[in-house]
């Protein structure tokens, strides 16, 4: 399987660094998958031959049925990762299914060694190697993540741990403290490991990111630019074939006779290009050039050769349409654009500031407008903040400032120190990427030299020198054949570069040696035209080269005559098109991936159990599905609400009854307001709203890349009841459903403040039961539990529905007597409770008796706080234990 296949729609969708470095990790977690899954399968088959008959059979065969079941869940994970689009994006989320999955291995490889007890200790030995082992081998395959092999080591070495610490001997805490220092040797390899791993996804990312930017800048050009060679144009930017009504891929290849109405022009054109090519200053001209409908466009083309070092390596042209006087403004305007666009190519100087990987990137260029070589270390040696002019330094590092933190534009001129000390004017342009939380994660740009026009000219020679490349990387086939179809002359580097034959081998041989089957037909037939005086253009043709692989040409020809104007053969060029050929397929099936995605996606959504919604930059709802119809709306399907403004949806949801929070006191206009402020300021955070029926809904929405807000509506109704049951669990004693220590200090708490104010008086009482562990260890804990819970139904019957039984802890109780009349009261209710603990039970035990001793302390007598009345009452609780039989004291 490759993992390294992405989704066709991922190619033109825009993602951060670190979307792009997370996905890239979990392809390379998912790629070891296999590895591991196998070694985890013959591992457990081997621990199991091993152990059979040194340990409980049963236990040993569960283990493995789990451990498989385990394994098997892992590997369709693996199947599911393969076949889903893997969008870096969701990255993340892939990563915590695959941390998931390496848990569950951990904690059956370390529940192995606390469920299996073999009767030798020799194999206790081989649970610590087969830990270790398997440590080691996670180390390696789970590198890429730290979640993940946290998820398998932990549980793993605490199953080990746990055990040799249950044991306790020597060699057993020995083995512990081994395998605790060989797991933290593990970690720390595979540390360095993983660092290494994310340093080169972040390079491959950094290059990349280079790359699409300098094609982006060739394509944006506002004028056309084109590389002639031999009359044909070689390559050109996206302008030059919508200046003419072509597309772009029509004119690569193609001769400049189809920008020319006649003949005579296209041959005074060839001409003048010729005296560019062989001259080393730029020229410029006029001319009159025919768009693809016929229109006529008058022209302004600038050139100069590619190499004025050699005359045969082509010409860069670039065109202006200069028809009318807005369109001179225009050219004019274009030109300029031109001239940075040269200067921003070859003359000016690009760094590139990663901001989370902390390293900094400066093009050759940009050493040389400071006089530093290329090879110069500008990490230890160059300081941004350090080379700027002191009168220039605060200026520049507040405009980098509100650049970063503010996204105002960075287009500022300013001064740099040079190598020998001086300083040189440089315009400096620069542009950030930011991550969804705002912060700045990369910064690139350039630098342009404004000393002088020298500069711009070397600069110009560079830029030239990077066109002449690729004129010398053509592959153009020029051919001659004679009336019987026989080659009679072909251009040595065609002959090699597309055939793979030297010309010598091919001239002699009728072209038809060269078809492959089912194609000799057609062009036997386009030969026939052009021997009939035709001339044939784009004519495309698949032929064999000489190691058997097929290849694609496009065809330019006309009839070869002799000086009596007979045919006498034909003679033309051929261009490699196969890539071009296999692109269009590819583009082909790209768009029907695309369409087939988006009805995909119409699916999805609708199929969400949640509410979803997508608003434009307008706030217009563009996408939803039926259940956030439902939520917010009388409507029963997003084409009723299509177009509707969020205000407007939010007015509709508080006509149909949802609450407004208390602070807003009923006021419609403001909670309005505030819905519309957290809707605007969407950053991806949660809040919660209960609708008019009663139920909680929580919304997450987050901005899009054009502007536009995605939100999902989830009913969260369960997860708050869940949420006030465990509140409600967390406070009470589970055995005796009495109060726990917790909620006891808060009810005191309140009753005490209560009392405060209304100067009244409280009883705090500690009751202890006397003998209760002899009940324990006599009737087993079982007993002892019946007991404390009929003790508390006991209490709860002498007391007021207004007061407070609590369990303490133990065989201890707390009750809380709010609103006391006198110091008696108290005692009376002691009494009570002494009378109804003494009777005897008829559970665990009939007729089992207990008894108990009763502390008391009074507020504000004895204590103004908890602390202080707590203490009191067991002080006193304890003095009445040693006056048995008496009546419970006070102080």
């Amino acid at each position: 399987m490759d993992l390294t296949a992405q989704p066709a729609s991922s190619a033109t969708t825009e993602y951060t660094p670190r979307q792009r470095l997370d996905a890239e990790r979990v392809r390379q977690l998912y790629a070891l998958m296999p590895t591991g899954l196998a070694v985890t399968l013959l591992v457990a088959l081997v621990t199991v031959m091993v152990l059979w008959n040194k340990a409980n059979y049963g236990e040993l065969s569960a283990w493995l049925l789990v451990t498989t079941l385990i394994t098997a869940g892992r590997y369709a994970l693996y199947r599911s990762y393969l076949a889903r689009p893997r969008e870096p994006d969701v990255a993340q989320r892939w990563e915590n299914r695959f941390a998931v999955g390496a848990g569950l291995a951990g904690t059956a490889w370390g529940a192995l060694v606390v469920a299996v007890q073999p009767a030798d200790v020799t194999y206790e030995v081989l649970f610590v190697l087969i830990g270790l082992g398997m440590a080691a081998s996670a180390a390696g395959l789970l590198a890429p993540s730290y979640r993940s092999l946290a998820s398998f080591i932990v549980p793993l070495a605490a199953g080990q741990i746990a055990k040799a610490l249950l044991v306790g001997d020597a060699v057993h805490l020995a083995m512990a403290a081994f395998g605790l220092i060989y797991l933290l040797f593990l970690w720390r390899i595979a540390f360095d490991y993983h660092q290494m791993l994310v340093d080169t996804y972040q390079r491959h990312v950094a290059d990349d990111d280079l790359l699409r930017e300098q094609q982006r800048i060739f394509n944006s050009s506002a004028v056309g630019i084109a590389v002639i060679k031999d009359r044909a144009i070689t390559t050109c930017n996206t302008r030059l074939a919508e200046l003419f009504g072509y597309a772009q891929e029509d004119l690569y290849g193609g001769s400049t006779r189809v920008l020319y109405g006649s003949d005579a022009a296209w041959e005074a054109h060839s001409e003048e290009v010729a005296t560019v090519a062989g001259s080393r200053e730029i020229c410029q001209f006029e001319e009159r050039l025919v768009h693809r409908d016929g229109r006529a466009i008058w022209c302004l083309l600038q050139g100069r050769a590619a190499n004025p070092a050699e005359m045969d390596a082509g010409t860069i042209l670039t065109v202006s349409d200069i028809n009318s006087l807005k369109s001179v403004e225009a050219t004019l305007r274009d030109s300029r654009d031109q001239y940075e666009l040269v200067v921003r190519a070859s003359q000016g100087g690009v760094w590139d500031w990663d901001i989370v990987g902390k390293r900094t990137y400066y093009s050759p260029q940009f050493k040389a407008i400071l006089g530093h070589p290329p090879e110069a270390d500008f990490e230890g040696l160059f300081f941004f903040e350090d080379a700027l002019h002191p009168e220039d330094r605060e200026r520049m590092i507040t405009a980098q400032a509100s650049h970063l933190e503010e996204g105002l534009a960075f287009d500022h001129e300013y001064r740099l120190r040079a190598r020998d000390g001086g300083y040189v004017w440089v315009r400096g342009r620069g542009q950030a990427i930011w991550n969804p939380a705002g912060q700045a994660t990369r910064f690139a740009g350039s630098i342009i030299d404004m000393s002088g026009q020298r500069r711009i000219e070397e600069a110009l020679h560079r830029s030239e020198a990077h066109y002449r490349n690729l004129v010398e990387t053509s592959k153009s086939l020029v051919w001659t054949v004679d009336a019987q179809g026989v080659y009679t002359y072909v251009n040595d580097r065609g002959a090699r570069t597309i055939f793979g034959y030297e010309s010598a081998e091919m001239c002699g041989r009728p072209f038809t040696d060269f078809l492959v089957p089912g194609q000799a037909e057609a062009d036997r037939a386009a030969f026939a035209r052009l021997m009939a005086g035709e001339h044939v253009f784009d004519y495309q043709s698949t032929q064999r080269r000489r190691d058997g692989q097929p290849v694609i040409l496009s065809f330019n020809a006309i009839p070869l005559r002799d000086e009596d104007g007979n045919i006498i053969g034909t003679t033309g060029t051929a261009m490699d098109i196969t890539l071009r050929v296999e692109r269009e397929q590819a583009v082909a099936q790209a768009r029907a991936a695309a369409e087939e995605a988006r009805t995909m996606l119409r699916s999805a959504v609708e199929s969400l159990p949640d509410g979803f919604a997508w608003f434009d930059r307008d706030d217009r709802l563009v996408l939803c599905n039926r259940r956030y119809a439902e939520i917010y709306t009388d409507a029963t399907s997003f084409e009723e609400i299509a177009g509707m403004a969020f205000e407007e949806l939010v007015r509709w949801s508080v006509r149909r009854g949802e609450p407004m929070a208390e602070e807003f006191d009923g006021d419609v206009e403001a909670w309005v307001a505030e819905r519309m402020r957290r809707h605007r300021t969407a950053n991806g955070a949660s809040h919660r709203y209960q609708m008019g029926d009663g139920k909680w809904i929580q919304v997450t929405e987050r901005r899009t890349p054009d502007g536009g807000i995605v939100g999902v509506r989830t009913d969260i109704t369960e997860l708050k009841r869940a949420e006030e049951e465990i509140r409600l669990l967390a406070s009470l004693d589970m055995l005796t459903g009495l109060p726990n220590r917790r909620l006891l200090e808060d009810r005191l708490q309140q009753a005490i403040g209560q009392a405060r104010r209304r100067q009244q008086m409280i009883a705090v009482m500690l009751i202890d039961l006397d003998n209760f562990k002899p009940i324990n260890d006599r009737h087993g804990h079982r007993a002892g539990d019946a007991v404390l819970v009929e003790v508390a139904r006991r209490l709860q019957s002498c007391v007021r529905t207004t007061d407070t039984v609590a369990r303490y802890g133990g065989d201890e109780f707390v009750v809380i007597l709010p609103d006391q009349q006198q110091r008696g009261d108290a005692e009376a209710v002691a009494a009570k409770i002494h009378a109804a603990i003494a009777l005897p039970l008829q559970q665990p035990v009939p007729g089992l008796r207990v008894s108990c001793s009763i502390g008391i302390a009074l507020f504000p007598e004895h204590g103004d706080g908890a602390e202080a009345l707590l203490k009191e009452a067991d002080d006193t609780m304890y003095r009445s234990k040693r006056m048995a039989g008496e009546r419970p004291p006070l102080h």
